[in-house]
């Protein structure tokens, strides 16, 4: 099953809108960067379904941002 860009979009913020809030403590270094970079589409966690559709959109040949909850190690000193 295909959805169009605009039914893919309304789903992901259905989607969004019905999530609870996460347990995990949020990321706190946020830097300020001046980089205008854009995605055909923004995947949400890489579980069971997001990951999946992060390929598929990838391989279609669309840009796909993946991201993922969890510390960023490459700049984790321990």
């Amino acid at each position: 099953m295909f959805l169009s860009k605009p039914a893919f979009v309304a789903a992901l913020l259905t989607s969004n809108a019905l999530a609870l809030p996460s347990s995990h403590p949020t990321f706190q270094n946020h830097s300020k960067t001046d980089n205008h970079v854009s995605f055909d589409y923004i995947v949400v966690g890489s579980g069971p379904g997001g990951g999946p559709l992060a390929v598929n959109l990838a391989e279609a040949g669309y840009s796909v941002l993946l991201l993922e909850a969890g510390r960023n190690h490459t700049t984790d000193s321990s």
